[in-house]
C-alpha cells in the first residue's frame, strides 16, 4: 500500500517530469514547426500525446519499478536515438526513390507518408526521446525506497 507521504512525492515527481516534458515539446515545437498558425495546436496536441504515453510508461505495473531507474531512461533516450536516425534514413532513401526531384534529403523524407513515414519517424524521436529525458527527471526527484 502506498503511504500518503510517497504518494505525495510520486504526484510532485510526476509534476516535475510533465513539467520537464512541457518545456522540451515547446523547444521542439519551436524549432520544427513552421509558424503559420497552427504551432499552437500542433504544440498542445504533441504535449498531450506525449504526456499520456510518459504517464502510462511510469505507471504501468510492469514498468512502474524499472520507471524509478535513472539507467533505465538512459537506455530508452539512446535507443530512441538511435531508432530515430535509422527511422530518417529509411524515410529519406524511400522519399529519394518515389520523389526524386526534391529539393534536399530532408524535403524527400518529410513526403514520404505511410506507416513507416516521417510522422513515426518523428513519434521515435525526438517524441521517445523527450519522454525519456522527462522520466530521467522524474527519476531523479523520486527519494529511493519511495513508490
Amino acid at each position: 500500500m502506498v503511504s500518503p507521504t510517497s504518494n505525495r512525492v510520486l504526484v510532485a515527481s510526476d509534476a516535475l517530469g510533465l513539467l520537464v516534458l512541457a518545456v522540451l515539446v515547446a523547444l521542439l515545437v519551436h524549432w520544427l514547426v513552421p509558424d503559420d498558425g497552427y504551432r499552437v495546436v500542433s504544440g498542445t496536441l504533441s504535449y498531450l500525446v506525449l504526456a499520456g504515453m510518459a504517464l502510462s510508461f511510469w505507471h504501468h505495473d510492469k514498468l512502474s519499478q524499472r520507471a524509478l531507474e535513472a539507467s533505465h531512461w538512459i537506455r530508452m533516450a539512446g535507443a530512441s536515438l538511435l531508432l530515430g536516425g535509422l527511422s530518417l534514413c529509411f524515410d529519406i532513401l524511400i522519399g529519394s526513390v518515389v520523389h526524386p526531384g526534391s529539393a534536399s534529403k530532408i524535403e524527400a523524407a518529410s513526403r514520404t507518408i505511410g506507416p513507416l513515414g516521417i510522422g513515426l519517424t518523428l513519434l521515435i524521436s525526438p517524441g521517445l526521446t523527450v519522454v525519456a529525458l522527462a522520466g530521467l527527471v522524474r527519476s531523479l526527484a523520486v527519494p529511493k525506497g519511495a513508490s
